[in-house]
């Protein structure tokens, strides 16, 4: 846990009327992937389909639109340089996250579920319906990947694989 003299990772953003506001994150380090909170967004993301994925220069955005109106979009961005990818039958491959093997796994998944999304000491595992499962590794130097979603839920894999997670402030 942080002493008051350690800073807490925090966000600002400014609203439509240029409000200033900032937000602590709600857990920090270990304690952030021990938080129930946790396992409630993974299992909320779990069940989603894949609605539309992009690759760039910034990583991959995984983006999951929600069932209904009442179902909140959310997205997971991987910003690792190489991640692992299992297609189904076949043995996990360490590929590059930007490359053409990931784009065709993942025009093989849009509109399948999203079965498992899960995180352990920084490393991020999601499984589709269709049999494709990626893992993602934390970096020491560098965020490795988030998950967002549309109530300004943010889950952060900090350089070397500490969680940093803001919730939102109603149950999403």
């Amino acid at each position: 846990m942080a002493s008051p003299a350690d800073p807490q990772p925090s966000i600002r953003t400014r609203d439509a009327h240029g409000t200033v506001t900032s937000q602590t994150a709600d857990s920090t380090g270990p304690a952030a992937a021990s938080d129930p909170r946790l396992a409630e967004q993974l299992r909320a993301l779990s069940g989603n389909r894949l609605s539309q994925f992009s690759i760039g220069t910034d990583g991959v955005r995984l983006s999951f639109w929600g069932q209904d109106a009442a179902t909140p979009s959310r997205q997971i961005v991987i910003e690792q340089e190489t991640i692992q990818v299992t297609m189904p039958g076949q043995p996990p491959q360490l590929v590059p996250s930007r490359g053409e093997l990931t784009a065709t796994a993942l025009v093989s998944t849009l509109d399948h579920q999203l079965t498992d999304a899960l995180t352990d000491q920084g490393h991020l595992n999601i499984a589709f319906g269709n049999g494709l499962e990626i893992s993602v590794a934390p970096h020491d130097q560098w965020e490795a990947w988030q998950i967002t979603s549309a109530y300004h839920l943010l889950i952060v894999c900090t350089p070397g694989g500490q969680l940093t997670i803001w919730y939102p402030d109603h149950n999403d």
